[in-house]
């Protein structure tokens, strides 16, 4: 199933031009990173197409193996069938790339001599 979103982009000319935001034929797929993060273990990723460029974002939840990332991946995929758009599926994945806030400053905590303990 390929869904074709069409938007204008004004060019350096003033003129506009058509594009397109579209699915590829396998939208959620896993793949091998590269570069220092080389390893045995898979991970999910969303693929689509910014007018002729093919575009891929990572699926957070870890690699091929762990129940939460093949649990998103099935989400993104019914996502899909029930008519989302691209752009619906990439703030989906956003979503779920937000960080926890960080864990409490130590700061003004009394404690009994130099040690927390």
């Amino acid at each position: 199933m390929t869904q074709l979103i069409l938007f204008k982009v004004e060019n350096d000319q003033g003129e506009y031009e058509t594009k397109s935001l579209s699915f590829t034929d396998k939208p959620v797929s896993p793949y091998y990173p590269r570069g220092n993060a080389k390893g045995v273990n898979q991970y999910f990723r969303f693929s689509y197409r910014d007018g002729e460029q093919m575009k891929h974002l990572h699926i957070p939840g870890g690699n091929t193996r762990s129940p939460l990332a093949i649990s998103r991946a099935k989400k993104i995929l019914t996502f899909i069938e029930e008519g989302a758009t691209p752009s619906q599926v990439k703030d989906l994945i956003k979503s779920w790339q937000k960080k926890p806030a960080k864990f409490q400053s130590l700061q003004g905590i009394k404690t009994s001599g130099n040690t927390l303990f």
